[in-house]
């Protein structure tokens, strides 16, 4: 019996060492296994020719060269307001109804005595003449006296001396900017009663930073932007560019002007976004997607003999879809621009164009 145990024992000792064996064999037979390529998609960095652009924010104001005014032509009482502050008036709108005042109402009275006394003096003097106890010269002078009180009537008539009131009217459209007059107050004869801004002309002041001002010139182009009200952007011009720091904004003044149709879309006192085009220059440029930050530092990763390397670079302007680069990248180079957080430097890729 022991004879027998033995020989089991034996015969399962080796057929563990086959199995072993078989094992081993099963084992270098696997492939050896080894990194899959990361599939991506690459871009060319290009070089292109960009228009450089600055940024402001401003106030439009009236164009001081479109700014009028209304005025009294008499003395008198102001009876009636039609226009208030920010009120746009139409061309013939009335602006204000005025009485004249006592003074002018005797003013007036006495040009009619004047003009009275001269048709008198003239007829006297022309009887002297036919009796030849008055000159030529004479009957002239009268005659001039005559002509000369006239005038000065008729002047004051077409100004609405002797009416019960005078009504002011606008000469033009415009926006009241400031009432001087109240209603009850007296007024003298060519006094402001209201100031106007034509709509058609507007200036926007512009805070440039000082940095930014060497590149801003007068012609450049602008583009102004509502802040709250969803239209198209108004073309314009850079009028001129101020040459004495605000001091209480420590920025420069630009002054772009806006006429026509396009003004009448802004209000006074209204503030805008400024978009200046100052200078076209030739840019390095990459697609937004391939730009990745590690703390401020920008980087990309440059794909050269299927393997993806890491490459810091220095850009200089961003927008929703490209980068502007100054360091870092030259003209043809291909970086990734898909799957990007999952690179690191040295990952094998698989390149393709989008």
């Amino acid at each position: 019996m022991m004879a027998a145990f033995k020989s089991c024992i034996a015969a399962v000792i080796a057929l563990l060492a086959v199995a072993g064996s078989g094992l081993y064999a099963n084992a270098e037979q696997q492939p050896q296994t080894s990194e899959t390529p990361l599939p991506i998609q690459t871009a060319a960095v290009k070089r292109e020719e960009k228009t450089e652009r600055v940024t402001a924010f401003g106030t439009v104001a009236a164009d001081p060269n479109s700014q009028f005014v209304v005025v009294s032509p008499i003395n008198g009482i102001v009876r009636k307001l039609d226009a208030y502050s920010g009120q746009v008036v139409p061309v013939g709108g009335v602006v204000a109804v005025i009485e004249p005042s006592p003074v002018a109402q005797a003013q007036f009275a006495q040009l009619e005595i004047a003009v009275t006394n001269s048709q008198q003096q003239l007829e006297h003097v022309k009887r002297l003449y036919a009796q030849q106890l008055a000159t030529k010269d004479q009957v002239a002078s009268a005659e001039k006296a005559l002509a000369d009180a006239s005038a000065q009537l008729e002047a004051q008539k077409r100004l609405g001396a002797g009416q019960n009131e005078v009504t002011l009217k606008a000469p033009k459209t415009g926006v009241v900017t400031k009432l001087t007059a109240q209603i009850g107050a007296e007024v003298a004869a060519k006094a402001v009663v209201a100031e106007f801004a034509d709509r058609t002309s507007l200036m926007v002041q512009l805070g440039i930073e000082p940095s930014d001002a060497a590149d801003v010139s007068p012609g450049d182009k602008v583009e102004l932007e509502q802040l709250f009200v969803e239209r198209p952007a108004v073309p314009a011009v850079i009028a001129s560019v101020g040459a004495l720091v605000d001091p209480s904004t420590r920025l420069l003044n630009a002054l772009v002007k806006v006429t026509g149709d396009a003004a009448q879309q802004f209000a006074l006192g209204e503030t805008v976004k400024a978009t200046v085009a100052t200078k076209q220059m030739e840019v390095l440029t990459i697609p937004r997607a391939a730009v990745l930050y590690d703390g401020d530092q920008p980087y990309v990763f440059l794909i050269k003999d299927g393997t993806a390397h890491r490459q810091n670079v220095q850009l200089s302007h961003t927008n929703d879809e490209t980068v502007w680069v100054e360091l870092g990248l030259t003209k043809g180079e291909r970086i990734a621009i898909s799957n990007v957080i999952e690179l690191s430097d040295g990952t094998s890729v698989s390149e393709r164009s989008p």
